[in-house]
């Protein structure tokens, strides 16, 4: 049962680092994007936190 609880946090951790790496290169690509799109949002109604969340996860 252990060996099962290790084999069970090890791919946890793996997982998790995978994510974490995928959203600083997502947080990289979204600093060199245009900011065109915040005007977009503004008209739709879209609150600045919800664009960068939308923007963030797009995957």
């Amino acid at each position: 049962m252990e060996e099962l609880k290790q084999s069970i946090k090890s791919l946890a951790e793996v997982y998790s680092a995978n994510l974490k790496e995928k959203i600083e290169a997502r947080q990289e690509e979204m600093k060199a994007d245009g900011n065109a799109h915040y005007l977009v949002y503004r008209v739709l109604g879209i609150s600045t936190q919800e664009g960068l969340f939308t923007k963030l996860y797009r995957y």
